[in-house]
């Protein structure tokens, strides 16, 4: 394993992964539709962006687009913990 290989493929799937993680563990702590649409727009963004990323790995033409995904998904859980904590405040 080599350092691109980590920094464009394990790193983003770690991301994703963690991300959908703790998604669903908000949506536990906190039972909202609102939490509810937040955590199935991060699982569909993860999904795809985790599918495009093996399919890299095994040979598909490099592209950024997964990545941007991660990043989208990690700004949407961003979204759900502050609205977490907003709703916990009120």
């Amino acid at each position: 394993m080599n350092l691109e290989e980590f920094i464009w493929l394990y790193l983003p799937l770690i991301i994703a992964i963690s991300t959908l993680l703790f998604s669903i563990l908000f949506l536990r702590k906190n039972p909202s539709l609102e939490n509810l649409i937040l955590t199935m727009i991060i699982l569909v963004l993860n999904g795809i962006s985790i599918f495009a990323l093996v399919m890299i790995f095994l040979g598909a033409h490099p592209s950024y687009l997964p990545i941007l995904g991660v990043c989208i998904s990690f700004l949407v859980l961003l979204t759900q913990y502050i609205y977490g904590k907003k709703l916990k405040t009120n």
